[in-house]
């Protein structure tokens, strides 16, 4: 691995922030490298495109390293997006190594095959499907598919309001710490009878 190359002053800030990031990377300090990326990538818009490459891969090795799944498959695809592909970021010798679990390794390159969705995806397609069943939407006056608190049978005398619950809550707790009181005592009372 070629060492970082020293500061120059044509060299662009964030290129500078990109190396001081892998030399931390390198020696342990993952957080502080992943910062040093999150400050380069705010710079980074008139960095040249092999730069901002690096910057996206670094920081997927970072978050990577971290546990963070989402955040590695989000700097995979911005990656990506710039036109460095997983396998062929992940086999370049000049580029930091990734130090992660096998689990994580397995999981960005499924994603980055496309054989597996990120939550987002998967939480987006489930709300597109979901939106053609509610009232007022593009499938008109269909049934509500997920009720959620609708459907709770309550009681016509009982009072929905916030006071209502409030006063009920208040009663359990009320309630509960009776008991506990009660057989704090008993307890006691037991011990101090058998003579301990």
């Amino acid at each position: 691995m070629p060492p970082p190359s020293s500061p120059s002053s044509s060299e662009h800030p964030a290129e500078t922030l990109l190396d001081e990031s892998r030399a931390l990377y390198e020696r342990g300090e993952r957080m502080q490298g992943y910062k040093k990326l999150e400050r380069a990538m705010k710079l980074d818009d008139d960095a040249s495109l092999p730069v901002r490459r690096e910057i996206r891969y670094q920081a997927m090795c970072c978050v990577a390293a971290f546990g963070d799944v989402e955040m590695a498959k989000q700097y995979l695809r911005e990656m990506e997006l710039l036109g460095l592909p997983y396998d062929v970021a992940i086999n370049d010798p000049s580029l930091m190594r990734m130090e992660s679990s096998a689990l994580m390794r397995n999981q960005l390159k499924k994603y980055a095959s496309g054989s597996e969705k990120s939550f987002g995806t998967v939480q987006r397609e489930v709300y597109e499907r979901t939106k053609k069943t509610l009232p007022g939407g593009p499938g008109g006056d269909a049934p509500i598919v997920n009720k959620g608190l609708m459907e709770l049978e309550i009681d016509d005398n009982t009072d929905a309001s916030v006071g209502g619950i409030a006063k009920r809550v208040g009663g359990v707790v009320l309630a509960s710490i009776g008991g506990f009181t009660l057989l704090f005592f008993a307890g006691l009372k037991l011990i101090q009878e058998s003579g301990y």
